[in-house]
């Protein structure tokens, strides 16, 4: 699935981890405006927070500058 504008866009990945035999899922939010990446890193901060069966639980977050990408972990 992919989200996008002009300045931006995301995708969410489904992952498998074979160690603990479960699948994530990755939000790749790509972005040449700074303000795009750190609104994505509030929402990884907001609902890192929160623990409730119908929200999502957010794992680990990831910047890779030279790519302007922010990697969100999940569930």
């Amino acid at each position: 699935m992919s989200i996008g504008s002009d300045n931006s866009d995301a995708e969410i990945k489904v992952n498998y981890n074979a160690q603990d035999d479960e699948n994530f899922a990755v939000k790749i939010v790509r972005s040449r405006e700074h303000e795009i990446t750190e609104m994505a890193y509030d929402e990884f901060k907001l609902l890192k927070t929160l623990d409730h069966p119908n929200i999502v639980k957010m794992h680990d977050a990831f910047y890779n500058e030279s790519k302007q990408t922010m990697f969100l972990v999940m569930d």
